[in-house]
Formats: structure tokens, sequence, C-alpha cells
């Protein structure tokens, strides 16, 4: 089913429907290829769809219920995550190396090919599908409380709360990651736009055009933010691990090359940022409740109409 709320449905029906399906998918996802990376990156996606939900609702169901399914979640998330090291540093090389293709350091080169031997041993594959096993196992239970949600105030304007909140968090995230520049503060920001884009997903039939702009704004930023979190992945893992051929020299090389296109990211992302957090939260959240019930004025004429169309022939 598709990732949006319905204009003609409830909003609680509507919570419980996106989440059940986003929940549905995600155990589909890890059972699928024999656990592959690709059907469990596609699992972690469907979680966090659900979390972004959670958060457009959190003022209607509350904090305690919030805390405890955002915390579930997350931690679901994390059963998995490893899976996905190896290929994002992979890919984080591949796109240094290409970016300094001109710059004779073979440092990069060393370091891709690190990244680019077999996959984890016979042990590790046998606890990549324990965790894929006990993810499963958490969702089928989640599924079932998720389907028990209750919203007060059951309606758009919780949604819309909901909206104003988190695109306030998003807004000082923002701030922060230029007031204070860190892998951390960057990557705060970062998770607040997906967050949004994840939003307009969900209210798009409010406006479809509006909110497609805001989607396709926020994913390019979130691309971008999300090269930058590559990038500290990799320095970390560089300063706690020891890759096979690599020496000192090559880790200051590349510590140098990924700072470098880190600073070109930011300075990228921040007009960009400027642009997507335009409107003040508030605005924002009271706009959408406007177009929602404006659509929904408009679908019930058009309904009417053909009505009157059918009666008349």
């Amino acid at each position: 089913m598709a990732y949006r709320f319905k204009l003609d449905e409830p909003i609680q029906a509507g919570v419980r429907r996106i989440g059940a399906a986003q929940i549905d998918r995600a155990i589909t996802e890890l059972a699928s290829s024999a656990g592959s990376t690709t059907a469990v990156h596609e699992a972690r996606k469907s979680l966090k769809r659900v979390r972004a939900l959670l958060r457009l609702v959190r003022p209607a169901i509350g904090e305690t219920v919030f805390a405890r399914e955002n915390t579930f979640f997350r931690e679901t998330s994390a059963l998995l995550s490893h899976t996905r090291d190896r290929e994002i540093l992979l890919e984080t090389a591949i796109k240094l190396e290409t970016r300094f293709a001109e710059t004779p350091a073979d440092a990069l080169g060393r370091l891709r090919k690190s990244f680019s031997g077999d996959a984890a041993d016979e042990t590790a594959a046998e606890n990549k599908a324990s965790a894929r096993a006990e993810a499963a196992t958490r969702l089928r239970k989640a599924r079932a409380r998720f389907m028990r949600l209750k919203l007060d105030p059951d309606g758009i304007d919780a949604l819309a709360s909901g909206l104003e909140l988190s695109f306030r968090r998003a807004v000082k995230a923002f701030e922060h990651a230029y007031d204070e520049p860190s892998n951390e503060n960057v990557h705060e920001w970062r998770k607040g736009v997906q967050q949004h884009w994840r939003h307009m997903l969900l209210l798009r039939r409010a406006w479809p055009e509006l909110a497609d702009a805001r989607m396709h704004a926020a994913r390019k930023l979130s691309q971008i933010l999300g090269d930058d979190h590559d990038l500290a992945i990799l320095q970390q893992h560089l300063d706690t691990t020891k890759p096979a051929g690599f020496n000192s020299r090559d880790r200051r090389t590349v510590a140098r090359l990924a700072l470098q296109k880190q600073s070109e990211l930011r300075q990228l992302a921040q007009p960009l940022g400027v642009k997507l957090f335009a409107d003040s939260p508030r605005s924002l959240g009271r706009k959408f409740a406007i177009y929602w019930t404006s659509a929904q004025d408009l679908r019930a004429l058009r309904n009417a109409g053909d009505d009157r169309d059918e009666a008349d022939s």
C-alpha cells in the first residue's frame, strides 16, 4: 500500500494501516533472497518509514507510547545495521577515488581494494541470519501493538502538530550543524531532513504538487548529508581498524581527502537547507492542516458532481 494518508480515511485508521504495511514489508524482506544485503537494506528503510510515521503522530499518541515504540524500532533496525557497513565503506571509497581521480594518491586505490574482498566468513553469516530472525520475531509482535495505537485527537490537527514539532527540531538541528560543525551535529540534521521528506509523502494528498516539491528538495539534501555521514563512518573505521596493506601515510591521505569532500558537501547543503527551512514550523503545520481540509472539500465536491452526472444520465 502507498505510504500516505487517504483523504476519506480517519487518521487513526490510516496510521494503523500505513504502519502495519511497512512492518509487513520489512518482515517479507527479511525472509527474502536468503537475507541478502539489499533485502536487509529495504527492511531497514521500512523501519525508518515507521519511525517517521511515529514522529508525525507523536503529540497524538503521547510521549510514553512514542518513546517506547521509537526505541523499539530503532533497536530492531540496529540489529541489522552491520549488514550494510561493508557496502557503505566500499561505496564511499569508490566515490572518493572518483572525486580525486586526478590526485596521485595510491592510498585511495588500496582503500577500495581493502573493502572489495570476500564478504564475512561463515560464522559472521550465521550471526547475521540470527539477527534477521530476531528482528522478524520482534516485528511480528510490534505489528499487533501498532494495530491498537490510539490517537487523541484523531484528526488532521494531530498530524499538523506532529509536523510542526518535527520540523522545528530539524530547523534547530540545521542551525546547530553550522553553529557548531561536527559529524554528530550534521548527522542529526540529516535525520530531521529524512523525516521531513517522509512526512511530505505521508501528507502528499493535501497538495500533491507542493508536497512533491518539498519532498524532492529534502531528498536531494538528504543524499548530500548521507554522503557526508558515510565519510564520517569511513574516518571512524580507519581510526579503529587497520586495513591490510594500509599504512599511516595512507591513513593521513584518506583523512585529508575525506575532510575536503565533507567541506564541499556542507557548503552545498547550506543554501539548500536555507531554502527548505524558509517556513516557520508553526506556519508549515497550520498550512498543511488547511491544505488537507481544502483537499477533502474539493474531493467531496467532485464526488457530488459525479453523483449528479450519474443521476442526469
